[in-house]
């Protein structure tokens, strides 16, 4: 553990400063502060750029917070009201030689898309040849680092305390940030075009080749976890929202995985009456077994490990279908087409789960779908048999693909 006997970090006009002006900036994780004399206010990166979040010294949002999501507001209180958490160790990891003013990027977060999008920023930096760039980031998406940066500081703790205050963190980063001098902390935006990216520099996996549709067999994958389920009815749709809202949903997962389990049965049935198809699972928990398919699932822990192994399923997958929230960003680019059920609660979040793949726009609309989670085993087999059978849609003519 570094020395606690570090120089506070201040946020001055231009930027971060060690030792002098005002505002001091407190790094607790996936959040950083910025203490005003009249209360705190969340750094701007993520999704504060868009929507700033102020605290008076009540720590209850003021007027300037009203325009921002609920959801945010709410979280940044809870980080703010948040004993710290122990347990955490930190690495740093230097890729090259520091020699031009550092550009820090926090990565932390403790939901997966929203680390994926901070990661794509990186990529973006990448047009910025002053600087080198310096990320903070979970071990587990270590692999997904672009090999452009110059020092990776790996943050070890568990996924459920990185939207809280990490113990220890404030103090490594400032000892980092002394032995750096000149910084700058990103203001990293949420709101980038996914579609100008080349995510194989995070990935380092070329996707699914497109004209590979058409050879067999067919390989389909279902992404499965067990706080995402395909859920048809409406008492269903309720009733997990419910369990959700009171806690209950650990000791009923058993009943939605049962219903899931009927529809994919149902699914996988029909699917080998119309193609020459492998079916595997992979994702989280193994409630109740699968039998009728090739079954991968594991445990979180387990899983979250193996995710480079998991990258190369996904560019080997025909099609990767999954309910929304399964992770299905990168299988969204890597395989060849990807399936997402939408919740009605998550209409709001419709396509976000998505990468455009290289190519026309209307092969990226036949590939890539959102369909709604109470979509029927007979549906979704239409789907997926038509976005293989239809795996020239999109060419046009004097294209050749």
């Amino acid at each position: 553990m570094p020395s606690t006997q570090t120089s506070p970090i201040y946020l001055i006009d231009d930027g971060p400063s060690i030792g002098v002006a005002r505002k001091p900036l407190l790094f607790w994780g996936n959040y950083v502060a910025v203490r005003h004399e009249d209360g705190l206010e969340a750094f701007p990166s993520g999704h504060f750029v868009n929507n700033p979040v102020k605290l008076n010294e009540s720590e209850e949002p003021d007027a300037s917070t009203r325009s921002a999501p609920k959801w945010l507001v709410e979280l940044f209180i809870r980080a703010v009201k948040s004993p710290s958490k122990a347990g955490a160790s930190f690495e740093v990891e230097v890729l090259k030689h520091v020699s031009k003013p550092v550009i820090l990027v926090n990565c932390l977060d403790g939901c997966y898309g929203h680390c994926l999008y901070k990661l794509a920023y990186v990529l973006e930096l990448e047009n910025n040849p002053e600087k080198d760039t310096v990320v903070i980031i979970h071990p587990a998406f270590r692999h997904l680092v672009p090999d452009s940066v110059s020092e990776i500081w790996l943050v070890r703790a568990p996924f459920n305390v990185l939207d809280f205050k990490i113990g220890g963190f404030h103090e490594f980063v400032t000892s980092q940030l002394e032995r750096l001098q000149t910084f700058e902390l990103a203001h990293v935006r949420m709101d980038l075009p996914l579609e100008e990216f080349d995510f194989t520099r995070l990935t380092k996996i070329q996707p699914f080749d497109f004209k590979a549709l058409k050879t067999r067999p067919f390989r389909v994958t279902l992404i499965l976890r067990e706080d995402r389920f395909w859920l048809r009815s409406r008492f269903d749709s309720f009733f997990y929202l419910a369990c959700i809202k009171f806690g209950w949903l650990r000791k009923m997962k058993w009943y939605f995985a049962l219903r899931q389990k009927s529809y994919l049965r149902s699914f996988v049935k029909k699917l080998r009456r119309q193609l020459d198809v492998e079916v595997q699972a992979i994702g989280i928990g193994r409630t109740l077994s699968l039998p009728y398919l090739r079954d991968e699932r594991l445990d979180y822990a387990e899983f979250a490990a193996q995710e480079e192994r998991w990258l190369r399923v996904y560019a080997a997958s025909h099609v990767c279908i999954g309910v929304h929230g399964s992770n299905m960003l990168l299988p969204s680019y890597l395989a060849g087409s990807c399936v997402s059920l939408l919740p009605d609660f998550k209409i709001s979040n419709f396509s976000e789960e998505l990468i455009p793949k290289p190519g026309p726009a209307q092969r990226n609309m036949h590939v890539n779908r959102t369909l709604p989670l109470n979509t029927s085993p007979t549906q979704l087999m239409a789907h997926t048999v038509g976005i293989i059978n239809g795996w020239r849609h999109g060419e046009k003519r004097g294209v050749q693909i």
